[in-house]
């Protein structure tokens, strides 16, 4: 008998410890929104704000989570996404970076869902022109990144002095369409 209730005992024990896991490992509830374990997740498209061809400007965007700590680049059509974000009340800021792009900083999204910001028809655009000097970006498109730019005036992929972050759109040429996509966002 005593070996038989010392049985009872460790099924019990483990069929109440298998709950909790089970409990704990799926959901909680909190303020009427069901949150999975694994967080929310936050989804998107970007773009630059110019007309292009080469969809390779679309990949490599820095999406960051900055509260959460995670990363991740958007791929050739420039969506990008991020999971298992866990809830947060102050809720979380979002950084979108790119060498000669302007950093966009997107405040205060709260989590209690999963959400999408930049769709395909509606992605979020992002400003060209902010030319890292010496590998340092400033933040602004101002006359500094059109000096930058008229240093590698007129060259083409192949020139010794061609130089990759002046051709603003990719087309192989440093020359004036570079030069007037970024004079869009002057100052």
């Amino acid at each position: 008998m005593k070996n038989k209730n010392r049985h009872i005992a460790k099924m019990f024990i483990s069929l109440l410890v298998l709950q909790l896991i089970v409990y704990f490992s799926t959901c909680y509830i909190k303020n009427s929104y069901v949150y999975a374990a694994t967080g929310y997740t936050i989804k998107g498209y970007i773009k630059p704000d110019f007309n292009f061809t080469d969809t390779k400007l679309l990949s490599d965007f820095k999406i960051q989570i900055i509260e959460a700590g995670k990363i991740t680049l958007s791929d050739s059509s420039g969506y990008f996404e991020i999971n298992n974000i866990p809830p947060r009340p102050e809720g979380y800021s979002i950084l979108i970076s790119k060498t000669n792009y302007l950093s966009r900083s997107i405040l205060n999204i709260k989590l209690d869902t999963d959400i999408v910001i930049g769709s395909a028809s509606e992605p979020i655009e992002m400003w060209v022109g902010d030319i890292p000097r010496n590998g340092v970006q400033d933040n602004c498109i101002n006359i500094l990144d059109f000096t930058e730019v008229g240093k590698y005036f007129n060259t083409v992929i192949g020139d010794e002095a061609y130089n990759a972050n002046c051709d603003v759109n990719l087309d192989g040429a440093i020359n004036m369409l570079d030069i007037s996509i970024m004079n869009k966002h002057f100052n």
